[in-house]
């Protein structure tokens, strides 16, 4: 009604009102609101297209005349009126709006919110040569996907979803190298994504390109060292390599006298000690990051950090006092809504349930993780097994088909998925005492074979994979291939994991398996009594 004059639009108005079309908000001069909405939606549709992007791009445009100053707290509501105005070719406000409430969306972890934003601002600037304003729209719709995407579909973080992630920081990293933006460079590089690992996601190379426009000892290579040292180890298999990049990493942060990036850097050599077997590092770092933690404002490093406390308290045996850093990381992951880490801490803490003999507790927590993320081998194991510990078979094979699934879907190779059904598998039929799983031994077999195979596997994959086939093995009675698995395990990492390593539930002896026990098992079935 932009055509009527003042006096005209309020005799209209008071024509709605007698004849109850509209209503006066309350408390509220000047403001009203349609009766119904079906009111509002017929005269919607009375309407034409051309009527309804003109009536669209001028209510924006009153909108932020209204808000002034304000308008960025209200981009929401702009956007609404700004897209369906975009037939009009004005996209240059729906970008700018759609970046502002990306952003905030960010800031506040609603990440699905800033999945859409990014995509309607990039969609809008389609055909666009790549500028500043596309490359940082570009990391953020990478940094929506990372936490999202891990409960997409089936496979635990395999698919096209990581992918397009990774590419999407690859294309904005490339604009700021090639302008020299080494400040926008380093935020791309250092975004931390939680790969499994095994899984090559392309960060490595993305850090290793951002490095070569930070000088040397610089704050920005600080920062970019710290994602470095867990990519190296988790993506690349490269310890080594990881080592360097900590002492130098370390050495800047100590430096600078930056605690939030010390913290930053002791979490992602947690993750390395932990998969390498280094129980004691990794408990010593992720204390030290845990003090530093309560100082500072970031619950992803947080969570990490109590997950690798937890997880190294359990595989060195104190099954008590691993449920305590397993509770802690519960608050700040619920707080950060990134399905990874949120299905990182609800595992953990079914785990801690288990082990109290609190059955009902543990399945919820594994309800809450798997509805996050059903395909999450860690979470489906888990409960394959809780299920065969308390005699459910029907509930067990339940949860086996999927992770079946998933793992016929899967390249064989040194992966998570590949590690746990590996050992899962081979438990789960000794818990229940079955023998009845012919099939399922041949696919622990292959599983663990496959990664046992590549010159890259961790010694936390090797020792799952060895385990399983050592299980297999005790079943079998086959004393040969007990002897190869006793000489591994025995001599070689399993050593360094004294504690309940596939933990189920000490109450249920069956169903616990620590390192030495297995030994034995080993060790009898291999004819060496002693």
């Amino acid at each position: 009604m932009e055509d009527l004059s003042g006096d005209r639009l309020l005799e209209v108005i008071e024509e709605a009102l007698a004849a109850r079309v509209v209503e006066e908000l309350p408390q509220s001069v000047g403001r009203y609101q349609f009766c119904h909405t079906m009111i509002q939606q017929t005269l919607l549709d009375e309407l034409s297209t051309t009527r309804k992007v003109r009536l669209h791009a001028r209510i924006a445009e009153v909108l932020e005349e209204l808000y002034g100053d304000n308008s960025e707290a209200h981009a929401a509501e702009l956007i609404h009126h700004l897209s369906e105005a975009a037939f009009l070719g004005d996209s240059g406000r729906l970008v700018h709006f759609s970046s502002i409430a990306g952003e905030r969306a960010l800031l506040s972890y609603a990440w699905e919110e800033a999945l859409d934003y990014f995509q309607l601002a990039l969609a809008a600037k389609e055909g666009q040569p790549t500028d500043a304003e596309s490359a940082w729209l570009l990391f953020g719709l990478g940094r929506a996907q990372a936490a999202t995407i891990h409960g997409q579909r089936e496979g635990h973080r395999e698919g096209q979803g990581l992918r397009e992630a990774v590419e999407h920081f690859r294309k904005s990293l490339d604009y700021y190298v090639a302008v020299g933006e080494v400040e926008c460079a380093t935020n791309v590089a250092e975004y931390p994504i939680p790969a499994d690992a095994g899984q090559r996601t392309g960060m490595a190379g993305i850090i290793a390109q951002a490095l070569t426009l930070a000088p040397e000892e610089s704050h920005h290579a600080g920062r970019l060292l710290a994602n470095y040292v867990r990519v190296l180890v988790i993506e690349e298999g490269d310890y080594e390599g990881a080592q360097d990049a900590y002492s130098r990493a370390l050495r800047i942060a100590r430096w600078e006298g930056d605690e939030a990036l010390e913290m930053r850097i002791l979490a992602s050599a947690t993750a390395g000690d932990a998969q390498y077997l280094r129980l004691q590092g990794t408990l010593v770092k992720s204390l030290r990051a845990i003090e530093l933690a309560n100082q500072a404002d970031d619950p992803r490093t947080e969570v990490d950090v109590r997950l690798s406390a937890g997880l190294s308290l359990w595989w060195m045996g104190d099954l008590a006092g691993f449920g305590q850093p397993a509770r802690d990381a519960l608050a700040p992951a619920e707080r950060l809504r990134d399905n990874y880490w949120l299905a990182s801490a609800l595992w953990m803490n079914e785990m801690a349930a288990a082990l109290r003999g609190d059955w009902q507790q543990a399945r919820e927590y594994n309800d809450r993780g798997l509805s996050l993320s059903p395909g999450d081998p860690r979470l489906r194991c888990s409960r394959v097994l809780l299920e065969a510990a308390v005699g459910d078979t029907a509930q067990a094979e339940t949860h086996l088909a999927p992770l079946l699934e998933s793992l016929e879907q899967s390249v064989a190779g040194p992966t998570l998925i590949h590690a746990w059904a590996s050992l899962t598998l081979p438990l789960a039929a000794r818990i229940s005492g079955s023998s009845d799983h012919g099939d399922h031994r041949e696919v622990a077999r292959q599983a663990a074979e496959a990664i046992l195979a590549s010159p890259t596997v961790i010694p936390y994959f090797a020792l799952m994979a060895r385990s399983g086939l050592g299980l297999l093995a005790v079943s079998d009675n086959d004393p040969e291939s007990a002897r190869i698995q006793y000489d591994a395990i025995a001599k070689g990492e399993g050593l360094r994991v004294p504690g309940t390593f596939m933990a189920f539930v000490r109450f249920v002896p069956s169903s616990t398996m620590t390192t030495a026990r297995l030994c034995g098992l080993l060790a009898r079935t291999a004819g060496d009594p002693e």
